[in-house]
């Protein structure tokens, strides 16, 4: 069960491409912010837990979350005794654009082991296309000192970049930035409510064959390293190609919820500030998921699958994204021309690095691809890696 919390609409950045619903002055409390009080939040993970089996997935959201590092620090002592007390386990997310990364923050990642997902778009110049402050300059000096921090103690801190019309052209050198940076999971997500032509289709082709040539070196030069714009398309082939994709079903309104900041919930995060976004609500935390609604809005979450009829790539695509249909064509069920166009790029491109890799025995490639205990067996080199460091740093003596 993973559930979003949206704490604020505060935030202190004005992204020209946000599609939240933010009051972009950090400073000010003002009467116009959706903030969500201690309470909900309370509510919020009693519901989750209560829909959980066994683990529990808390995510915090804005606006800027880290403006509400008070109600995060009690919410996350309320959720883990409340899973204690339940035999269940909680994780926590949470999702920053990395300007406000303070002593306070870090010591909560580090006791936590919260997931960090920083707001980066790739070098200054790319990141400052659109990402600004409120008086119109770039963030990315104020980015790019948290990063430093928080790679220093959270190295698997996830990198998450928004690709745009506009810096497009520079995806393949955004990617390799943010990685030689020292990210090692990077997420690419296209904005899918601007307007994207054909030939900016045709760079994007461009630029994901770039990053297979980068994938296939760094893998072959032992890199850690994932890719979500490659490695997911990998996955579909080496995990899925026999099923329907999962990638179709992303679980939006059945496996995971977005949490209003009045407590209502919705089937993902792009619902909560759309417009006429009641017709999207499926309940409260209070009473929980109301089932005729939920039904209906799971109804029109619903895929149509006719335009994707006969395509070869139906089974492996992630065409059934809610969030990225309705940004694009105001409907959740039709499918986003932008993502179409972005899948059989990404999907041809992941192909063509693990085709080379597979065929050179890549040993790093095939254990990444192959052993489905990949992720335990890295979590477990890196936390033997991390006490390593911890322990020399202790023991050596300054001369």
């Amino acid at each position: 069960m993973r559930l979003t919390l949206h704490l604020t609409s505060r935030c202190n950045l004005r992204c020209s491409y946000c599609y939240a619903d933010v009051d972009c002055e950090a400073a000010a409390q003002s009467t116009k912010s959706a903030e969500m009080s201690l309470d909900t939040a309370r509510r919020a993970v009693d519901f989750a837990l209560a829909k959980s089996e066994k683990r529990a997935h808390l995510v915090f959201f804005g606006g800027e979350p880290t403006l509400r590092l008070d109600l995060i620090e009690r919410v996350v002592l309320h959720a883990r005794k409340q899973a204690a007390e339940q035999d269940k386990s909680v994780s926590f997310e949470i999702t920053t654009n990395g300007s406000r990364v303070t002593d306070r923050f870090l010591r909560l990642v580090k006791r936590t082991g919260m997931v960090v997902s920083v707001s980066i778009d790739g070098p200054p110049e790319v990141h400052d296309t659109h990402r600004h402050l409120g008086n119109g300059t770039g963030s990315s000096t104020l980015v790019e000192r948290g990063v430093s921090r928080l790679l220093d103690e959270a190295p698997w801190t996830i990198a998450s970049a928004v690709v745009t019309p506009q810096t497009v052209g520079k995806l393949s050198a955004s990617v390799e930035y943010l990685v030689e940076r020292g990210f090692r999971v990077v997420m690419t997500s296209l904005d899918h409510s601007a307007a994207w032509s054909t030939r900016d289709t045709r760079v994007l082709n461009k630029q994901l064959d770039k990053i297979a040539e980068r994938y296939v070196e760094w893998t072959r030069r032992g890199k850690k390293f994932y890719l979500g714009c490659l490695d997911g398309a990998i996955r579909t082939h080496v995990r899925c190609s026999d099923e329907p994709s999962a990638a179709k079903s992303c679980g939006a309104g059945k496996e995971h919820y977005s949490v209003a900041a009045d407590g209502r919930l919705f089937p993902c995060v792009q619902f909560v500030s759309a417009p006429n976004a009641t017709q999207w609500v499926m309940g409260d935390v209070e009473r929980g998921v109301d089932q005729l609604r939920a039904r209906a809005v799971l109804d029109r979450l619903a895929p149509s699958t006719e335009d994707c009829s006969g395509c070869a790539l139906e089974k492996r695509c992630a065409s059934g994204c809610p969030c990225a249909n309705f940004a694009a064509t105001g409907r959740a069920d039709q499918v986003s021309p932008v993502l179409c166009a972005s899948q059989r790029a990404s999907i041809p491109a992941g192909d063509k690095a693990a085709s080379k890799l597979y065929a050179l025995r890549s040993k790093r490639f095939i254990h990444k691809h192959y052993n489905r205990l990949y992720p335990v067996a890295e979590c477990l080199e890196e936390s033997l890696i991390d006490k390593e460091i911890r322990h020399a740093a202790r023991t050596t003596t300054a001369p």
